[in-house]
């Protein structure tokens, strides 16, 4: 890996063109999430069941909204790179660099809430401890703030800068324990998440062994279904990337650029999908799809012939 002084990096760079077909399939990918994540995020304030269940509600109105800042981010550094192709322009080395340690920073906290839900749901229903909100935002920020001061580090104390195929050039922060530390917990936290899920499912199942159909188990186990939904595909989407990442770090080896497309294509489309299979999987969610599919369907035109003439 070639460092460059990061004074001598010029300010504007041509963009790499290997990357064309690696920013046109992230790019096409994300375009549905802003439309998805804006829809689901209104449909939480409309529908019944939702205005109920205000955990799920919550969960749902959380994650729509992490989803499309990191998606939006990402689609405005894959646009400043594809501007530049189709114009034969060059990228500016900041906006780009700001751009691209941004999506770790938009990431970040999407893997830190389902790890903190899930903690709140174990608490609550093991112990009987319900975190106030104010708790569960301070938590949040604590654990993100790794991904602040990564962000802090790369723009305003890096000397160094690499070769990077979306930008040209990359500042290498000094610290790369921290960026290391923060990446592995990307990958870590949503798995923890899951498993801690599963653990609360089954205390829950212990608690409430002769009463499994109570009103209570069922939405506290409802709830859980939803939270592990929400871990699972971050741990689909997530994982492999971060695995290439640290196998070419220790195994000093370069993966075939076709790999990491599938691999985007893998983690991009979390973006896109995740709110909706969370609340497809809600079975009172799936009959308000269905009855309004079939309301449609059942909506007839009526025969012209059988419609009078306007008379005067």
């Amino acid at each position: 890996m070639k460092y460059a002084n990061i004074s001598e990096v010029d300010g504007w760079n041509e963009p790499v063109d290997e990357y064309f077909i690696g920013a046109l399939i992230v790019f096409i990918i994300l375009i549905p999430h802003t439309f998805i994540n804006v829809y689901f995020f209104n449909f939480t304030f409309k529908n019944e069941y939702l205005l109920k269940q205000n955990i799920i509600r919550y969960n749902i109105l959380i994650f729509s909204i992490l989803y499309l800042l990191a998606g939006v981010n990402t689609m405005v550094l894959e646009g400043e790179y594809l501007y530049a192709y189709f114009t034969n322009t060059k990228i500016h080395f900041w906006s780009c660099s700001v751009l691209r340690t941004l999506q770790q920073v938009t990431l970040f906290p999407i893997c830190t809430s389902v790890f903190i839900l899930s903690l709140q749901r174990f608490l609550s229903i093991t112990y009987s401890i319900n975190l106030k909100w104010k708790s569960i935002l301070l938590i949040f920020i604590i654990l993100n703030s790794l991904s602040y001061i990564n962000f802090y580090l790369t723009i305003f104390e890096a000397k160094y800068a690499i070769v990077n195929e979306i930008c040209g050039y990359y500042p290498v922060q000094p610290h790369l324990n921290l960026l290391y530390a923060s990446t592995f917990l990307t990958a870590l936290l949503p798995i923890a998440a899951l498993i801690t899920n599963f653990c609360t499912l089954y205390l829950l199942r212990r608690k409430y062994k002769l009463l499994k159909h109570v009103i209570k188990y069922e939405d506290h186990k409802r709830v859980l279904i939803n939270l592990s939904i929400q871990s699972f595909l971050p741990c689909v989407s997530n994982s492999p990337v971060f695995a290439c990442f640290f196998y070419q770090i220790y195994a000093k080896t370069e993966i075939p650029p076709i790999v990491w497309r599938i691999i985007d294509g893998i983690h991009y489309t979390q973006y896109s999908t995740s709110t909706f299979i969370t609340l497809i999987s809600i079975k009172e969610i799936q009959e308000t799809f269905f009855n309004r599919r079939n309301a449609v369907r059942n909506i007839t035109i009526p025969n012209s012939k059988n419609i009078s003439s306007r008379h005067f």
